[in-house]
């Protein structure tokens, strides 16, 4: 009866672990591409978007907001962005001198709707080139990337508990 439960679990461990990794390939139709990479504040930046294994595409939008400290401004940019086959573009001018960061999200209009990437309330954050002394240098790049290793070693700390030889 205990080996039962204890494949179960592991079953249902190793389903969690692939279920995690497919969502994180699934999100992978859209490139992001800034000009330039890392702007300064109240630089022009541009936005080249490409979009694949989507059809009938109607509209695009970025919602770009500058931030400083943790808070953002309230008036960002909600743009609509030009179409060349499946790549996108527009050009903004950020408005903040004390901005330390911009954070942005791609929305776009098919046959089903409005999608964005990322889902949810959540955005891509980009830091802004300010002068080094500065202490703002956060990068949350690595953040999947952490919580994935973090994940694996959870079921691996679990398995080693569920299947440890008795004494």
């Amino acid at each position: 009866m205990m080996n039962k439960i204890k494949r179960v679990i592991t079953i249902l461990m190793l389903l969690t672990l692939v279920l995690i990794n497919c969502s994180i390939i699934v999100s992978g139709d859209i490139s992001v591409e800034l000009s330039p990479q890392h702007p300064k504040p109240q630089d022009n930046v541009t936005f080249n978007v490409t979009i694949s294994n989507v059809e009938n595409i109607t509209e695009v939008v970025i919602l770009v907001e500058e931030c400083s400290n943790e808070i953002c401004y309230f008036d960002g940019f909600n743009e609509t962005m030009s179409a060349v086959d499946n790549k996108y573009t527009t050009q903004i001018t950020l408005k903040h001198e004390d901005a330390t960061g911009l954070q942005y999200k791609i929305m776009y209009l098919t046959d089903d709707g409005w999608i964005s990437e990322p889902s949810g309330m959540n955005m891509i954050k980009v830091s802004l080139n300010i002068p080094s002394d500065s202490e703002n240098d956060t990068d949350n790049s690595n953040i999947l990337l952490i919580g994935t290793i973090f994940i694996v070693i959870l079921i691996m700390f679990i398995f080693l508990i569920l299947y440890r030889r008795k004494r």
